[in-house]
């Protein structure tokens, strides 16, 4: 699956692979991070698919994706009370069939509580996605998933001038860098 940013697509050779995690990393809060969601919930807005956003930290926000109400209109958001509770929705939409793409939003949780999943949550979600068309976006603080296919690290981070960039234009401006890449069954192209 496309994200509509050329660096992201070309560092992930065409795009998300669908049937495995792919994890983002920025090295900084303000590395664009959310700007790579935002992209997403446009790019499945454009196919008229659907995109689950599993924010564990209720750390998303809807100001990074503009004024646009029809993009909000292709997202279902669930913002988790407890990282227990967030492993059990993305148990159930993982397996759901009617999701183009899947983000797992881990970010401002701490490190500690994170780290205390086990491997064995992340391989058994791993499982449950192997025949699935989603793509699955794993945002995190620091690298986590065990199992990740890929991991895109954006590690420069955007100016204050940035407030003032048109979203677009600072979308094409990501530069990622590929730092994980294993070979899985099934990449999209």
């Amino acid at each position: 699956m496309a994200s509509g940013i050329a660096a992201v697509d070309d560092a992930l050779g065409g795009g998300f692979g669908t049937g495995t995690f792919t994890e983002i990393v920025p090295s900084a809060p303000s590395c664009g991070g959310q700007l790579l969601i935002a992209a997403l919930v446009e790019a499945t807005r454009a196919a008229g698919q659907r995109l689950a956003l599993l924010d564990a930290a209720d750390a998303f926000t809807l100001d990074t994706l503009g004024d646009d109400d029809a993009l909000t209109a292709h997202l279902v958001w669930f913002r988790s009370p407890s990282l227990k509770a967030f492993w059990q929705v993305a148990d159930i939409v993982l397996r759901d069939a009617n999701f183009a793409a899947v983000v797992m939003d881990l970010r401002t949780l701490p490190e500690r509580e994170v780290r205390r999943t086990p491997a064995t949550t992340w391989y058994r979600l791993q499982r449950a996605i192997e025949q699935s068309e989603a793509a699955v976006v794993v945002h995190t603080d620091f690298a986590t998933v065990p199992c990740a296919a890929r991991r895109l690290v954006l590690a420069e981070p955007l100016t204050m001038a940035a407030f003032k960039t048109p979203r677009r234009e600072l979308q094409a401006a990501l530069r990622p860098e590929l730092h994980l890449q294993r070979n899985h069954r099934r990449v999209a192209g």
